[in-house]
């Protein structure tokens, strides 16, 4: 653990649906930075961001837009187009963006085995979804939590908790449909006491009344709020940083 560096959490949303734009406002009304991985095929589809709304998020101060694929698959044709579109639709100079893998598909050999030919695609990291080798002092902190009777969701999610990073990939705690408002701002205080930096992996956010509220990949509007809520006020007491995935990165990367 690193008493001295401050604790961070990062919110990444992946697709590019429609209510990102909602969840987006949210983000923006109450100061928070995220990020936001698209599927380019979708852009401009039914039930999915305009190409206005994308330009807006990503042109946003606090906002991030990386890479998710063109069609949500892992192939290099694939994700090359899609990185393609967001260079050329958003004019990213560069050529260099974040990827959150579809699917989380990407593990963790492959990218450190993979780490030149990924870097030619231009990522400056690949997020993915778990870590298969927590560190000693994660599976102890697993270990204690369980035996306090801490929810499943956070003793799953402490080999998540990033202290440095020392390659290109980033794990995540998934947000399901069934993850409760108290395992999120348990994982925010993880993050804190631990100072380590946690990324969230959210999908779909919609209100209890719209098509896909109940879906395993979709998450409560307003449990979403809640817990934004807790982070900000985590932040203005000076515990807590929020943070795009490429700013925790670059921080996180360095000792």
């Amino acid at each position: 653990m690193d008493k001295k560096r401050k604790g961070c959490v990062v919110i990444s949303v992946d697709d590019g649906s429609v209510d990102n734009y909602r969840l987006f406002q949210m983000f923006a009304r109450y100061g928070v930075s995220a990020t936001f991985n698209i599927i380019t095929n979708r852009i401009g589809r039914e039930k999915y961001l305009s190409m206005q709304q994308l330009r807006e998020i990503y042109h946003h101060p606090l906002m991030e837009i990386a890479a998710h694929s063109y069609s949500h698959k892992n192939d290099e044709d694939d994700i090359l187009l899609g990185n393609e579109n967001l260079f050329e639709w958003l004019d990213i100079e560069d050529k260099t963006i974040g990827f959150a893998s579809p699917g989380s598909k990407m593990h963790l050999d492959f990218v450190r085995e993979n780490e030149a030919l990924l870097r030619k695609y231009g990522f400056l990291y690949v997020r993915s979804s778990s870590n298969p080798e927590p560190s000693a002092h994660q599976i102890a902190l697993a270990e204690q939590l369980a035996a306090q009777g801490a929810p499943e969701g956070v003793v799953k999610n402490v080999p998540q908790l990033v202290y440095r990073f020392d390659g290109m990939y980033i794990p995540s705690a998934v947000v399901y449909q069934h993850t409760t408002v108290e395992e999120l701002t348990a994982l925010a205080d993880l993050a804190e006491s631990e100072g380590a930096c946690l990324v969230f992996m959210f999908h779909r956010v919609e209100k209890p009344d719209e098509e896909h509220w109940n879906d395993l990949w979709c998450f409560d509007y307003d449990k979403t709020e809640a817990f934004v809520r807790y982070i900000t006020e985590r932040r203005e007491a000076g515990g807590l940083e929020i943070l795009t995935t490429s700013d925790a990165f670059l921080k996180f990367s360095h000792p």
